[in-house]
């Protein structure tokens, strides 16, 4: 996994801009102790050729960070060490760390899967450690998303030895991003489950305390949260962009419901409940079976329901791979069919309303190919009905 992990970070091309925006808050906090949480004026960097850079992409000021504070701390480190170091190399710093934290989340599957068969544990663990997106999102992509799951994979694994550990572990993981929240009351409820309610509280107050302690160099009161609503506006290639795509196709993309609410954050309204309802089922059922596929479904409702679905947001259901059964399955094609997503990214501006229109068709159509194709694959039944896999599924 090392050696084709170092191959893919020397992947000549980046189709996502994050990278840069590593680099930007980094270098922001770590040289010139800038709150990247609060960009609102222009910044003078002429003299300053790697932001001046990573900036012909973003921007002056380029967004505010949305990303966890635990994250920015880390990346301000990395970018007061690399102050003078040129821009290829801060970037292949970032993808080295996403290539360690796949090695990471591959090193917890190996712990989780320790009573698995040795051929068993094997190949669900190259599952993971070889799929395309894993390795591509993580050491090319560079994306801090495997950096997320890597510590939620090691809080599951050592959640009956040290849940106190896992518990911090945790608070790691939402500081680096927060859409692990969504696992946060999983692990609680197998806490609780090892070592009692107690032990489960004292777990959740240190998950609590990481992002909290994390947030203080940069926390100027809620607006240091706004960056992450501009994130609920970006409709891209998603069962809401669809949405947004026929609501402007019948004339109601501008149109109003009521004096206050469109027909488009009616339906993100709608969307957002259902996923919100799935979360809250697969904790419920979780508590009642133990199962993983509970945290798997919660994951996937929540990818489900953003508002656009990145190729790198697969990262977070990509533990899903070592699995057996039918998420596996589900994951490993999910995975693999969201690199269609990219297609979006390399099409120009067509000159004619007639080819715009007809781009929007071919692109609607591959985004509910590699949204429902994986489902297809879900629900279709290879194992017999007394095979160990058919048991695991259930």
């Amino acid at each position: 996994m090392i050696a084709v992990g170092i191959i893919y970070s020397l992947f000549p091309a980046v189709f996502a801009g994050d990278l840069y925006a590593y680099v930007s808050y980094g270098r922001l906090y770590g040289l010139y102790h800038v709150n990247p949480y609060h960009l609102t004026h222009p910044l003078g960097v002429q003299n300053d050729g790697i932001l001046s850079q990573c900036f012909h992409f973003y921007g002056n000021p380029p967004p505010s960070d949305n990303y966890g504070p635990l994250w920015t701390l880390l990346a301000g480190y990395v970018g007061g060490l690399e102050a003078h170091v040129d821009l290829f190399f801060q970037l292949w710093t970032y993808r080295l760390l996403g290539l360690m934290g796949a090695i990471a989340s591959a090193a917890g599957l190996w712990r989780i899967l320790a009573d698995a068969e040795p051929a068993r544990r094997v190949k669900s663990v190259s599952a993971f450690a070889f799929h395309p997106l894993v390795l591509y999102e993580a050491a090319a992509g560079g994306h801090n998303d495997i950096l997320m799951v890597a510590p939620v994979i090691w809080a599951f694994a050592i959640a009956e030895s040290s849940p106190l550990l896992a518990g911090l572990l945790m608070g790691a993981s939402v500081a680096i991003k927060y859409v692990s929240l969504i696992v946060v009351p999983f692990l609680l409820i197998r806490i609780a489950r090892c070592s009692g309610v107690g032990t489960a509280m004292a777990a959740a107050v240190l998950t609590a305390a990481v992002p909290a302690i994390s947030f203080l160099p940069f926390w100027i009161g809620p607006e240091t949260l706004h960056p992450l609503a501009n994130q609920l506006n970006d409709y891209r290639t998603s069962p809401m962009w669809l949405i947004v795509i026929a609501l402007f196709a019948l004339g109601r993309g501008d149109a109003m419901v009521t004096d206050h609410i469109s027909w488009i954050r009616l339906f993100q309204s709608l969307v957002g409940l259902i996923g919100l309802a799935v979360v809250a089922s697969s904790i419920f059922r979780y508590y009642r079976s133990g199962k993983p596929a509970e945290i798997f479904r919660a994951i996937a409702a929540t990818v489900w329901s953003s508002a656009s679905i990145y190729p790198w947001y697969l990262l977070w259901l990509s533990p899903a791979l070592a699995a057996q059964g039918r998420w596996s399955r589900y994951a490993f094609w999910f995975c693999a069919l969201v690199f269609l997503r990219y297609i979006q990214d390399i099409t120009r501006q067509p000159n004619t309303t007639a080819a715009f229109n007809l781009m929007l068709v071919v692109l609607a159509v591959i985004t509910a190919v590699f949204l429902f194709a994986p489902l297809f694959v879900f629900r279709r039944r290879v194992d017999s009905p007394a095979s160990p896999a058919a048991v695991i599924d259930r």
